[in-house]
């Protein structure tokens, strides 16, 4: 089941991909390299949370994170 949810969210990205790498200039080579990149991160985000639907949100990882530093701050 699972597996039919990973190919579910790659189908979308892949469509999304094609709908707007079109879009995208052939010099803008940065804009293309941004766009692959937090692509990418969002599907790997997408299928980790398919299989850890619990898993803390990215607002409580910064927390624990600088959670810390701005304790540090505050004293």
């Amino acid at each position: 089941m699972k597996g039919i949810q990973v190919i579910g969210v790659t189908i979308v990205v892949i469509l999304i991909t094609l709908y707007e790498w079109p879009k995208l200039g052939k010099q803008q080579r940065k804009e293309k390299t941004a766009f692959v990149t937090c692509t990418g991160i969002v599907w790997v985000l997408a299928v980790i949370l398919l299989f850890f639907p619990d898993m803390q949100g990215p607002s409580d990882w910064l927390s624990a994170l600088f959670g810390p530093i701005g304790e540090s701050i505050r004293k």
